[in-house]
């Protein structure tokens, strides 16, 4: 269980160094960033706060578990 949790977290974090959101969203960007880049960039900021809030989480869950486990 841990080890598809820390996989997850590992993927989450290569989005995160990427700068990957999916396509459909790179392309919604990319269409903002024409328009009105400081816009984009609030929303690219945004994501990334929302994977890094997800990757707490996941880590929080996990620390969980390993205080579970170390008072069996």
């Amino acid at each position: 269980m841990i080890l598809s949790h820390l996989y997850l977290i590992s993927k989450l974090e290569q989005r995160l160094n990427d700068k990957y959101f999916g396509a459909k969203n790179d392309l919604i960007l990319n269409q903002l960033a024409i328009s009105d880049k400081e816009k984009a960039e609030e929303l690219r900021e945004s994501f990334e706060s929302f994977i890094r809030t997800i990757i707490n989480y996941i880590n929080s869950y996990i620390d969980g578990d390993r205080d579970l486990f170390k008072k069996l």
